[in-house]
């Protein structure tokens, strides 16, 4: 299966057929033996700017952006048409090149993203930044769309986004498909460019899931100070094997902020019941509201929810029914089978 490195060495090749392109690097033997007078063996970076200033389109290929940090800050601030070429497997350079002005910073999440991206860069003015992790997993396809600057929507879901970047999208996936069959159902978005971010993208889903968690702390960093500004809403930051706990988190984080209603709120959105209506838990606990019940649902140990929960019955989607004549709401209630996914279905209710 072909990697990324394949990706950006084929969107080389396309470049060349079509563009006055310059590639500089120790590498890429391929693409040297073929276009000879389009490579320089070198990854020069003061070179690779001479050549932009002759009107060339230099890719230059660095291991990171320390040893160069003073050359691509100068770069960057000049806007000169320099596109750099990341082969280091650290994702520390993020934060760093996050910094510099003008500059787009984009990570590929596999071989085909990666040939679309070498393109777009190639054909596009300005200063670039592509980091190429080594990554065989097809995350997109030929088909999936790629825009500078949008994420586009991998799989679509109501109670969390978790957005990724690079080769974490593929763990994204994983992680979504996992927590569809714990009723919690995901939209993945796929971050390509991290500089300048989506932050339309970013504020409908914030809108549409109340909640986002981040794959790689550098984006999270970048999705939360848009977030702060826009639309505040729990956003968290993980690592690729750790998405399935921090989605829970954040969903929780979310279910808890939606508890906090008052009480003469959840009197207007629901029809007020008479005492021999209330709830009785198993627990000897007494439940008076809709958003009672999601309350209650915070702190109930599962003892008490199988109770009330299981193959046999759903007291709650009947108390719902019985009680409110909120029939849609009990019928999705009596769909869910766990008490984050019954959690879900009241937050979404009370939005």
């Amino acid at each position: 299966m072909k990697t990324t490195k394949d990706g950006f060495e084929e969107g080389l090749e396309e470049l060349a057929r079509n563009k006055e392109i310059i590639v500089l690097s120790t590498e890429l033997k391929k693409f040297a033996d073929k276009h000879p007078n389009k490579f320089i063996k070198t990854a020069d970076i003061g070179i690779a700017s001479g050549l932009a200033h002759e009107g060339k389109t230099p890719f230059v290929t660095t291991a990171g952006l320390g040893k160069n940090w003073q050359q691509i800050k100068e770069i960057s601030a000049n806007n000169e048409n320099i596109k750099i070429i990341d082969f280091d497997e650290e994702f520390e350079d993020l934060a760093i090149a996050r910094v510099l002005q003008n500059i787009k910073v984009i990570i590929p999440a596999d071989y085909y993203e990666a040939k679309k991206a070498t393109i777009a860069a190639g054909t596009t003015k300005g200063p670039f930044y592509l980091k190429l992790l080594i990554e065989k997993a097809h995350s997109t396809t030929e088909k999936t769309g790629f825009t500078i600057g949008r994420m586009e929507i991998i799989k679509a879901g109501k109670d969390c986004t978790i957005i990724a970047t690079g080769p974490t999208l593929q763990n994204a996936l994983m992680a979504a498909e996992k927590l569809a069959k714990q009723e919690i159902e995901c939209t993945v978005l796929d971050c390509h460019t991290i500089q300048p971010i989506d932050k339309h993208a970013l504020i409908a889903t914030a809108r549409l899931t109340g909640c986002i968690v981040a794959t790689e702390r550098t984006l999270g960093s970048a999705i939360a100070e848009t977030m702060s500004q826009n639309y505040p809403v729990p956003v968290r930051f993980t690592t690729a094997d750790n998405i399935i706990t921090e989605v829970k988190n954040a969903v929780m984080q979310k279910c808890e902020v939606f508890a906090e209603i008052p009480e003469e709120h959840s009197q207007k959105i629901q029809l007020e019941i008479r005492p021999e209506l209330q709830f009785r838990l198993h627990n000897g606990g007494l439940i008076k509201s809709i958003p009672g019940l999601h309350k209650a649902l915070l702190t109930m140990n599962e003892e008490t929810f199988t109770h009330h929960c299981n193959t046999n019955k759903n007291d709650f989607s009947t108390w719902i029914k019985e009680a409110f004549k909120e029939q849609s709401l009990a019928k999705n209630l009596e769909k869910t089978h766990t008490k984050i996914g019954m959690m879900l279905e009241l937050t979404r209710w009370m939005k």
